[in-house]
């Protein structure tokens, strides 16, 4: 609701590892050996008809996080702040999501996806993302207010051969009247594995915007 604010443990350990995601192969960021990667602070998997919203604050508290990255403490990826798997019919509206560790909004493997009326405020630290459609269908991207150390959005569909072999491109994307500031606008990429197709960007406002529209994918990415 309005006036509540969710806080991010400042205590790694209240994060368990899960296993990487099968269209990336392994997390992220991680050194060699390692496959697993940090559980999301807010993490929804195989859901139908998912709804949040209500004018609350989701705050990952990412400060210790960047830290611990910077200083090569961690072996996994870093948590993301919101990432919805295998969902269906998925609205996030009216809400703010601030400092999160990793990348912000990550639906995943999902069909049907609405993103409005939100708030996006993560200081210029890299990776934190967002808003990242993954391998994800009909999503709708609308009246947000992005500030990031990264992507304002990416659209992405896989890691190199793990999303090749995966195979789930992401497709019919609308992306409009959403205020971007520091970071980049809109990427497509550079994880993009699965494919990327009919993706349409407008009216969109840009302020202090690295770049207003990034296309990133190496030779062997996408199809």
């Amino acid at each position: 609701d309005a006036g509540a604010t969710v806080l991010g443990s400042l205590e790694r350990d209240d994060y368990p590892f899960i296993a990487p995601l099968p269209s990336y192969g392994t997390g992220r960021e991680n050194k060699p050996g390692f496959t697993a990667r940090y559980h999301p602070l807010v993490y929804a998997v195989n859901v139908t008809d998912l709804t949040i919203t209500g004018g609350g604050v989701i705050d990952g508290q990412g400060q210790e996080w960047y830290t611990w990255h910077d200083q090569g403490m961690l072996n996994c990826t870093r948590p993301g702040l919101l990432e919805v798997q295998y969902g269906t019919n998925i609205v996030i509206d009216n809400m703010t999501f601030k400092n999160s560790p990793f990348w912000t909004v990550h639906p995943v493997y999902c069909e049907n996806v609405r993103v409005t009326n939100c708030h996006i405020l993560n200081p210029l630290v890299a990776n934190t993302d967002g808003i990242d459609p993954d391998s994800s269908n009909m999503v709708y991207i609308a009246n947000n207010v992005i500030q990031c150390g990264d992507d304002n959005i990416a659209i992405k569909s896989g890691w190199d051969e793990a999303g090749v072999a995966f195979g789930v491109p992401s497709q019919n994307i609308v992306v409009e009247n959403n205020v971007f500031g520091p970071g980049n606008g809109l990427a497509i990429g550079s994880e993009t594995g699965g494919g990327v197709h009919n993706e349409t960007l407008r009216n969109n406002t840009m302020r202090l915007t690295g770049n207003g529209l990034f296309i990133k994918s190496r030779r062997e990415r996408g199809s």
